[in-house]
């Protein structure tokens, strides 16, 4: 099963990629006002360099954090 995982309660945002619950990869970056934006780039960079799409996602993680309620 394909699991993204999505952090942005920190300042530095995360995503990574599971198959069948082993990371297979990983991005972060330092988060700024334009996360909203830059994060569907990121997670689109991450697909590809698996050869995966959005349609091969099967579960998504999204952290619950301090953040704002727009951090995510």
């Amino acid at each position: 099963m394909l699991v993204l995982t999505i952090r942005t309660d920190k300042p530095e945002a995360e995503i990574d990629l599971y198959d069948d619950g082993k990371q297979i990869a990983q991005k972060s970056w330092q988060a700024h006002r334009q996360l909203a934006e830059t994060i569907h780039h990121a997670i689109d960079e991450l697909l590809q360099s698996q050869q995966k799409t959005l349609a091969d996602i099967e579960g998504l993680v999204c952290f619950k954090g301090p953040g704002s309620f727009t951090g995510l």
